[in-house]
């Protein structure tokens, strides 16, 4: 019996959201690029997730993206990230 795809890629994306404790936003910025699930984290193959997405999203694939240096470092804080992603600065107290 053949498992159609729609069922597998579902089936991958529980699997992610079960080992990120159900978190979405882990699940998008997973940093386990070593995954051999890690393409197919969001319940889809990567090229339908960027086109319903947007050119933008494409970097959410890119592994160098989420090494130490990478705009998705998880060494990071919040606000350095939100400063990178949205080009905003916000003042310091």
């Amino acid at each position: 019996m053949k498992i159609p795809k729609q069922i597998m890629s579902k089936q991958i994306r529980l699997k992610c959201l079960d080992c990120s404790g159900d978190e979405n936003n882990e699940v998008k910025f997973c940093p386990v690029v070593d995954c051999s699930l890690w393409y197919f984290r969001f319940g889809t193959y990567p090229g339908t997730y960027i086109k319903s997405h947007g050119k933008e999203s494409k970097n959410l694939f890119e592994k160098d993206a989420f090494g130490e240096a990478g705009i998705f470092s998880h060494k990071k804080s919040v606000s350095e990230l939100r400063e990178e992603c949205l080009g905003l600065s916000f003042a310091r107290e």
